[in-house]
């Protein structure tokens, strides 16, 4: 890849990454590298000589802060302004909406303050996934797609975040 597609896969790949930590926690160069050859195929260290430019430009705006441990280890901190990278991410997104969904017991929490009750069972889940079975072109499309994110290193909450997302277009119940 050439290095302006580099950068645009370097930061999605970091943005990512660092969008799925809680506050607080640090993202490990080799979690971001192994990420980064999940979803491309090829290793940071390959473009070695473009990192500190993008580096600099990120932490010089603020989004995020690189800290280099006494054992070399690189560790990134979302940075004070990462909620303004945010908002260019979201901005640049062709949905130009971004839906964060939490899910707790019978409870769904849509956004920051929108809560809606659910009363599903282990049993209509299992129906609604039976159901992208039934359809082999969707299902399989959200079952592909999946699968390749959790890949990626993500947590189960993210991969049923994810298939909320993907299946959204699916009468679930």
């Amino acid at each position: 890849m050439n290095r302006d597609e580099f950068r645009k896969a370097f930061e999605k790949v970091l943005y990512s990454k660092l969008e799925s930590l809680p506050e607080g926690k640090a993202l490990l160069w080799p979690n971001l590298d192994a990420a980064f050859y999940n979803f491309t195929g090829e290793r940071l260290q390959d473009y070695a000589e473009d990192i500190p430019s993008i580096v600099e430009e990120l932490e010089k705006k603020r989004f995020v802060r690189f800290e280099t441990l006494p054992n070399r280890m690189i560790r990134i901190f979302k940075g004070i302004n990462f909620d303004e990278w945010k908002v260019l991410i979201v901005s640049n997104n062709q949905t130009k909406y971004n839906i964060g969904v939490i899910i707790s017991g019978h409870k769904v929490q849509i956004g920051d303050k929108n809560i809606m009750e659910i009363n599903i069972s282990c049993e209509d889940f299992i129906k609604s996934l039976n159901r992208l079975i039934e359809n082999p072109k969707d299902g399989k499309t959200i079952i592909d797609k999946l699968t390749e994110y959790a890949k990626s290193g993500v947590g189960l909450i993210e991969v049923v975040n994810k298939f909320i997302e993907l299946s959204s277009s699916i009468f679930l119940l």
